[in-house]
Formats: structure tokens, sequence, C-alpha cells
């Protein structure tokens, strides 16, 4: 599923980052959801990432995995 939303806050951490992001729908209604990725470590090393890649306010658009029960959380990490 693609997601679209504003960042909150991106945590680079061990074994896994995050991704808090707001997410409106289309009745105005805004959510919390979050985004796991790999550990800082690969972030950095594999894609480039540091604590300023995402800052708050960003505007993104995420695609992958919504968990089964259908809460505002996306698995993105690589294990």
């Amino acid at each position: 599923m693609t997601v679209t939303g504003t960042v909150v806050d991106l945590q680079l951490m061990n074994p896994h980052s995050i991704i808090f992001f707001d997410v409106t729908d289309k009745t105005g209604k805004t959510e919390r959801w979050q985004a796991e990725l790999g550990s800082a470590n690969q972030l950095n090393r594999s894609e480039g990432w540091t604590r300023t890649t995402l800052k708050a306010g960003d505007k993104i658009a995420i695609v992958g995995p919504q968990n089964k029960n259908g809460s505002g959380d996306l698995n993105l990490s690589r294990e």
C-alpha cells in the first residue's frame, strides 16, 4: 500500500529505526502512523541516511505492507 503523510520524527537506532508520520484521511481526520526500517547502521551504510535525512514537516509517500491488524504500522525493515 502507499501512504502519504507528514514526518513527525525520524528515530535512527538499532536494531530498527522508525519514521513517525501523520496521515490525514479523506474526512480530514489525522492519524499517527509509523514505519519500521532497518538499523541505523544499515540505513547509513547502504542508503546514506543521517539524522537529517527526514525532518519534521517533510511530506513523504511510503510504499510497503501494512500490519495485518489494520493499524497504522508499516514494516519496511530488511532482515
